[in-house]
């Protein structure tokens, strides 16, 4: 197994980090809120400042809905989560599609009805 410093655990975690909240588009202050640590200690995390302990990291990736495993550089992507997550997504894009398909057809329709094509 590689051996890698807390230096470098400490970037890859801020660069994912920070990835992670860009992604889903969510300010410092209030992810920091929402896991119940100051923002200065989010920023400290998201720039490698620092890194966190075990329970707290955990829970950073628990809420962003991906493995501490990727948080840490030591994996792919994905967690569970994240796939149900992603699933979720597709599944609402394809509905809103197949609805909004469903309405320029009956228009199209209509207009065929009243020869207005």
């Amino acid at each position: 197994m590689n051996s890698i410093d807390t230096r470098d655990l400490a970037l890859i975690f801020g660069e994912k980090l920070a990835k992670r909240l860009y992604e889903l588009d969510m300010a410092q202050i209030d992810f920091a809120n929402r896991v119940g640590i100051s923002k200065h200690t989010i920023w400290d995390y998201s720039s490698g400042k620092s890194c966190p302990n075990l329970t707290t990291a955990y829970r950073i990736a628990t809420e962003l809905g991906v493995s501490l495993d990727w948080m840490c550089g030591l994996a792919d992507r994905d967690s569970e989560e994240e796939k149900k997550w992603k699933e979720a997504l597709k599944s609402d894009v394809t509905a809103k599609l197949d609805k909004d398909l469903a309405t320029i057809r009956k228009d199209i329709l209509t207009l065929f009805e009243r020869r207005q094509i």
